[in-house]
């Protein structure tokens, strides 16, 4: 019985969102569409615009900071940094090229060493790169593990503290 602008962060984001959703434009821009949203009805957001999209597809565009949470529901990542697209491809392309790399520092050099290398860490004589591309063969010395979409997401901005590293 509360008026709309007397609604909590949340349920006043969620009815936006679902008049958003039910115009059934061509194409629906998401900004944040989350905030103020507890884990449920997260949860029941991404079911709503999955359901939504089966029902009407059309391009729906997310922006969001939650990056785990959406993968569930996207078919194409845009990753934009400071005004500039930073990566535009399917979701399936990071799961299957983005990796990192763990080892000796000089064995992690030789199996990167022709890829597309979009981040790095050393702790002493140890290295981690992160890369976009085929994984290099298995071996020993190197621990290769795929990169979560937030790990991914980290790397291709690349800042630290406001720095690009």
């Amino acid at each position: 019985k509360k008026k709309f602008n007397h609604l909590s962060l949340g349920l006043n984001t969620m009815g936006s969102t679902i008049i958003c959703l039910a115009s059934n434009k061509e194409v629906v821009l998401l900004d944040e569409p989350v905030l103020g949203f507890d884990a449920i009805m997260r949860v029941e957001f991404y079911d709503m615009l999955t359901e939504s999209f089966q029902k009407h597809p059309r391009i729906i565009i997310v922006s969001t900071h939650i990056i785990e949470e959406i993968a569930k529901a996207i078919q194409k990542l845009i990753i934009i940094d400071r005004g500039s697209i930073r990566f535009f491809d399917t979701l399936q392309s990071v799961e299957t090229k983005a990796f990192r790399i763990s080892g000796l520092q000089k064995d992690v050099e030789v199996a990167t060493r022709n890829l597309n290398i979009i981040g790095q860490d050393a702790v002493g004589g140890l290295v981690t790169s992160y890369i976009f591309d085929n994984p290099p063969e298995q071996t020993a010395s190197l621990e290769i593990q795929p990169l979560s979409l937030q790990d991914f997401f980290i790397q291709m901005v690349g800042h630290k503290g406001g720095v690009k590293r």
